[in-house]
């Protein structure tokens, strides 16, 4: 597999339909990026870097999370950003990638837990079009892919 176009680490990274790759942000030296990279397994022909139309709240960002949600959508969620107080862990954040239209997409972001790190969690899971991500508090955040809401499964603690 050829190396990304720009040297990064820390990227959010996914597969999409079983044949696309997508790199989204990271860290390169001592900053962050916002680039976005595609990857096509069937033509083998490197990386490529995409321009998606952006709405506010895609900045340059690092270790964040993203999974593909349904046929057309990657929801890319959590992370950190660097802004002027310098690192800063961004709990609730989350967009929609529309793969076809090559968008980001708003999405409710107000039901991630606000002071719950995504970052470094297990990989997220898809079922019945609720995605499912542990963090790491080990509470489980569901967004719904039909309402393109967020909620919560009870934990231990509050079950109790």
């Amino acid at each position: 597999m050829p190396f990304l176009n720009e040297e990064k680490h820390q990227i959010g990274c996914c597969a999409f339909n079983s044949r696309l790759l997508y790199a989204f942000g990271g860290a390169k030296k001592k900053r962050f990026v916002d680039t976005v990279e595609r990857y096509d397994t069937f033509h083998n022909e490197g990386w490529q870097m995409i321009q998606p139309t952006a709405v506010e709240g895609w900045s340059e960002r690092t270790n964040l999370g993203c999974a593909q949600i349904d046929q057309q959508s990657i929801l890319v969620f959590g992370g950190v950003v660097n802004d002027l107080e310098g690192w800063k862990k961004d709990f609730s954040f989350s967009l929609l990638y529309n793969v076809k239209l090559n968008v980001f997409e708003s999405t409710p972001s107000d039901m991630i837990h606000p002071e719950r790190e995504f970052f470094n969690c297990g990989p997220p899971r898809l079922q019945d079009s609720k995605f499912y991500a542990i963090d790491s508090e080990e509470q489980v955040n569901i967004f719904d892919s039909l309402t393109k809401t967020w909620s919560f499964a009870l934990g231990k603690e509050e079950e109790d």
